[in-house]
């Protein structure tokens, strides 16, 4: 009996203790998250519509860095808005493959097609993890970059264009 009250009376201690030492934290000494270093967000500038079969120029509109194929058929970046937020749209067509863009990679629901869902490919493409529409007979590829949102459209089953991808920075 003498032991199961001193078991009873030192966990009581125990729990007292740590109710007080909880009770007495300085909330002051808590790490302030309010001072973590963050990239500044620059706003998207108004570009209104840009047409051009240049891909150096289609990536300054755009403002992000893009995949381009070897040969731009037509391209065109313009101003569009999701959520209430600035947004930029981009559409390349080169040779058997069709690219759409938005950045910021936010407002990737404007290029996905409505009911399509993407499971993960055993690949990568430029370094981002590639993601491939999951419907038969459909060649529809995604990738999401650190600031924009990519969605391929290839016509035929050859993959091809998709290796002869390259990456465009916007020039500073």
């Amino acid at each position: 009996m003498k032991r199961i009250l001193s078991i009873l009376l030192s966990l009581m201690l125990m729990a007292m203790f740590y109710v007080y030492a909880v009770l007495q934290q300085d909330e002051e000494a808590q790490p302030d998250m309010r001072w973590l270093v963050q990239e500044e967000k620059k706003p998207l500038k108004i570009i209104g519509e840009v047409k051009s079969q240049d891909a150096q120029v289609l990536a300054d509109a755009f403002g992000a860095n893009i995949p381009v194929p070897d040969k731009v058929l037509e391209g065109l970046c313009f101003d569009a808005s999701y959520k209430g937020q600035n947004v930029h749209r981009l559409n390349i067509i080169g040779e058997n493959i069709t690219i759409q863009g938005v950045t910021p990679h936010f407002a990737a629901p404007l290029i996905r097609s409505e009911g399509l869902k993407f499971t993960e490919d055993s690949s990568a493409l430029l370094g981002f993890p590639l993601l491939k529409a999951d419907r038969p007979n459909n060649n529809e590829y995604y990738i999401v970059t650190q600031d924009a949102a990519f969605l391929f459209k290839l016509t035929g089953e050859d993959t091809t264009p998709l290796q002869t991808l390259k990456m465009i920075s916007p020039k500073q």
